[in-house]
C-alpha cells in the first residue's frame, strides 16, 4: 500500500515536472510573435500618414470612366465644344499627360475665361507641375470672380497649398485614432499544439486562440528644409508617437516612440535619402525593444512611369525580457537587409510597387538568428473625390541558424505572409458633402489583413486576422497665405 502511495507521489511530481517544462515551450508560440508586435507598431504608425496622402492625391486623380474619355481627333472635329474639351484634359490627366492637360485647359480658358472648372482643373495641374507662380495666379482669379461658399473654400485650401510649398521649411502634424480587431492577439499555435524535444504535446485552454479589440491612437510631426540649392537637396524626418490599449489581453498594450532624420540629395539622374532611425517600443508598460539604425536608399527614373529604388539598412535592436516572454532578450542583434524594387504608375491613379531582397538577422541565440529573403507587392488605386483603396501582400522565407534543442533537434524554417485590404474617404465625401470645412477633411478608413506564419515546427505556425478602423487628420503647421 505504502508502495502504491509512493508510485501516486512521483507519477504527480513527473506530471508537475512535465507541466513546468512545457509552459515555457508553449510560450514559443508567442515568441514567434515578438517580431511582428514591433513591426506592428511601426506600420500602424505609418497609416495615418499614408491614409491622408492618398485622399489628398485622390482629389484630382481618379478614375475616368469609359465613356467619357475622349481622343485628340475628336476635339479637331469640335473644337469650340467645351464640353468634349474639358473631357479630353480628364483623359490627358488620366493617362498622366499633366502637359498636354495644361495646354488643353488653357485653350478652353481662351475660349470661354469665365470656366471656373477649367480654371481650378488647370491650377492643380499647375501645381502637380510644380509652377506655383501660375498655379497661384489662376486660383487668384477665381477668387476675383462669383463663387459660391464651398468653391470659395476649396480655392482657399489650393492656395494654401501653394503658400506652403513656398515656404523653405514645411511642418505637418498628423493625428488618428481608431480601433482594432484581432482574433489570435496572443498568436497562439494553429495546432494548438507544440514540441518539447521532439514529442508533442497538446496545449490546454490557455494557449488557445483568444480575440480581442484595442483602441489605438498615433501622432507624427514631421519637416522638410529645402537647402537653398540649386539641385533641390533638403532634409527630412520626423518623430512619432502610437499606443494602443487592449479590452482583455493588457499584456499586449503597445506603446513606441520614433524619430528619423534623412537627406534628401538629387544627384544627377538619382535621387539618394541617407536616413537615421531611432525607435523604442514598450509592451504592457515594460521596455520591449530599442532599435538604433541607418538606411541608405536610391531611386532612379526609367521613364515617365517607372522608376527603379532601392535601400540598404542595418539597425541593432536590443530585446528586453517580458512578462509573457522571458525569452525576447536572445533576440538581441543586428537586422540588416537589402531591398530592391520597381515602381509603375500605369496611370496617375494607380501605382504599382514591388520590393524584394535578402535579409540577415543575428541574435544572441543562434536559434534565433536567421537569413532569409522577403518580398512585397503594393498597390495604391485613387477612386476619385479623396477615396481610395489599397492592397499589398508580403512573403518571407527564413531559414534559422541552428537548432533549438528544448524543442527539435530539426532547424526550423519559416514562411510568413500577409494580405492586406483598405478602403477610405474625406468624411466630406462619405457624408455626402453635408459635412464639410475642416472636419469634412478628416479621413475615415477600414484595414483588413491576414497574417500567416507557417514552420516545420508547429509551435511557430500561426494565423491571425485583423480589422481596423482609423480616423485621421494632417494639418499643415505655420503660416497661411
Amino acid at each position: 500500500m505504502a508502495g502504491a502511495v509512493g508510485i501516486r507521489r512521483i507519477a504527480k511530481g513527473m506530471g508537475a515536472a512535465l507541466l513546468a517544462a512545457i509552459a515555457p515551450v508553449a510560450a514559443l508560440g508567442q515568441d514567434a510573435a515578438v517580431e511582428v508586435e514591433e513591426a506592428r507598431a511601426g506600420r500602424e504608425a505609418a497609416g495615418p500618414l499614408e491614409a491622408t496622402e492618398a485622399a489628398r492625391a485622390s482629389l484630382l486623380f481618379g478614375p475616368l470612366r469609359e465613356g467619357d474619355r475622349v481622343d485628340f481627333s475628336e476635339v479637331l472635329e469640335h473644337p469650340d465644344d467645351l464640353d468634349r474639351n474639358l473631357r479630353l484634359a480628364r483623359t490627358q490627366i488620366a493617362e498622366g499627360d499633366l502637359l498636354g492637360a495644361s495646354a488643353t485647359l488653357e485653350r478652353i480658358l481662351l475660349l470661354e475665361p469665365g470656366l471656373a472648372e477649367a480654371r481650378l482643373l488647370r491650377a492643380v495641374v499647375l501645381l502637380r507641375l510644380d509652377d506655383l507662380l501660375e498655379a497661384e495666379r489662376e486660383l487668384s482669379r477665381l477668387l476675383d470672380g462669383p463663387l459660391d461658399p464651398g468653391s470659395r473654400s476649396v480655392v482657399d485650401a489650393w492656395l494654401d497649398e501653394v503658400q506652403a510649398r513656398r515656404r523653405r521649411t514645411r511642418v505637418h502634424l498628423s493625428l488618428a485614432t481608431g480601433l482594432s480587431w484581432d482574433d489570435n492577439r496572443g498568436a497562439a499555435p494553429a495546432s494548438g499544439s507544440v514540441l518539447l524535444f521532439d514529442r508533442r504535446f497538446r496545449l490546454g485552454d490557455g494557449g488557445r486562440p483568444r480575440s480581442d479589440v484595442a483602441a489605438l491612437g498615433s501622432a507624427r510631426l514631421e519637416f522638410e528644409r529645402d537647402l537653398g540649392l540649386h539641385e533641390g537637396h533638403r532634409l527630412a524626418g520626423g518623430v512619432s508617437v502610437y499606443a494602443s490599449k487592449q479590452d482583455e489581453l493588457d499584456r499586449f498594450d503597445l506603446k513606441s516612440a520614433a524619430a528619423d532624420l534623412a537627406a534628401v540629395l538629387n544627384l544627377g539622374a538619382f535621387r539618394v535619402e541617407p536616413r537615421l532611425r531611432a525607435n523604442l517600443v514598450d509592451l504592457s508598460s515594460e521596455k520591449f525593444v530599442r532599435r538604433l539604425g541607418a538606411s541608405l536608399g536610391a531611386e532612379r527614373a526609367l521613364g515617365p512611369r517607372l522608376a527603379w529604388t532601392g535601400e540598404l539598412r542595418s539597425a541593432y535592436v536590443d530585446y528586453d525580457g517580458i512578462p509573457g516572454s522571458r525569452r525576447a532578450h536572445e533576440y538581441t542583434g543586428f537586422d540588416s537587409g537589402l531591398a530592391v524594387g520597381l515602381r509603375f504608375d500605369p496611370s496617375p491613379a494607380h501605382r504599382l510597387e514591388l520590393r524584394a531582397g535578402p535579409v540577415l538577422r543575428s541574435a544572441e541565440r543562434r536559434y534565433y538568428g536567421y537569413a532569409g529573403v522577403e518580398a512585397e507587392l503594393a498597390h495604391t488605386w485613387l477612386l476619385g473625390g479623396g477615396a481610395f483603396l489599397r492592397a499589398g501582400a508580403s512573403m518571407a522565407w527564413r531559414r534559422y541558424k541552428d537548432a533549438q534543442d528544448l524543442v527539435s533537434r530539426k532547424i526550423r524554417r519559416d514562411l510568413l505572409g500577409s494580405l492586406r485590404l483598405g478602403v477610405g474617404a474625406p468624411l466630406r465625401l462619405i457624408s455626402l458633402g453635408r459635412i464639410g470645412g475642416e472636419v469634412g477633411e478628416v479621413v475615415v478608413s477600414i484595414d483588413l489583413e491576414h497574417f500567416f506564419a507557417s514552420s516545420n515546427l508547429p509551435n511557430y505556425t500561426w494565423r491571425s486576422r485583423r480589422v481596423g478602423l482609423l480616423v485621421s487628420r494632417r494639418f499643415e503647421l505655420g503660416g497661411g497665405r
